[in-house]
Formats: structure tokens, sequence, C-alpha cells
């Protein structure tokens, strides 16, 4: 697949932003780049870099899914109730216990995410 405008402001979007982004948030960030990104587009090429493992889709209940540049390390992820946004926790080392796992249940890793809002005026 060739390098367009759309696809290149697309990447730089969530590159520049260093947190997971919600399909509209990263529409309107393109937009400043490559003005009359429509909205079908931001899908098509995000799918296709789906494809090519050159992002990451993230399903929070409650939260619009959201898209990422893959990372290598597990992060814990920091949601704003009040802005909907996901942060990265960088930083945490979370160490968790968890209960006995039925013998029938195929484990296959899990995922922390802190729930609060941020105070207005601060990121």
């Amino acid at each position: 697949m060739r390098e367009t405008r759309q696809r290149i402001a697309i990447r730089n979007a969530l590159e520049t932003q260093k947190r997971p982004l919600q399909v509209k948030e990263i529409q309107a960030i393109a937009q400043s780049e490559c003005e009359g990104l429509g909205i079908a587009t931001v899908y098509r090429t995000l799918k296709s870099m789906l494809v090519k493992k050159q992002v990451q889709k993230l399903e929070l209940p409650g939260i619009s899914t959201c898209y990422c540049i893959p990372r290598e390390e597990k992060v814990p992820l920091l949601v704003c109730r009040r802005t909907r946004q996901i942060h990265w926790l960088e930083g945490a080392n979370l160490n968790i216990e968890l209960p006995k796992i039925p013998e029938n249940f195929e484990y296959h890793g899990h995922e922390v995410v802190v729930i609060g809002n941020f105070r207005k005026g601060r990121k």
C-alpha cells in the first residue's frame, strides 16, 4: 500500500499524541495536516494499518474504540471519566495477584485500567 498524505497524517496524529485516540480525535488531529480528511478515509486507513500491525486497537467497555501505535510492553491504562480519553500510566509497576483461576478457564493475560477524572485545567 502506498504512502498517501492521508495515511501519513493519520500516523503522525497517533505518534505525536503518544496516547490511544478515538477515531474522531484522529480525524481532527490529522485534518490539521490533511485538510478535508473524511471519517470514512480514517476508518479505511486504520483498517489497513491494523492488518499490517502498524496500529493496535483498544476496546474498553463504555469507551469508543481507540487506536494507538503498538507498544512492546504492556502498560496500565488511565481512563478519564469526564473526557473519555485514555492515557498510558507510564512507570507503573503493578503486581497483581489473581485469585485461583478455575481449571476450565484458559487464561490469556489481564489488563489494568485505572478510572477517574483529570481536574479541570490539567491534562
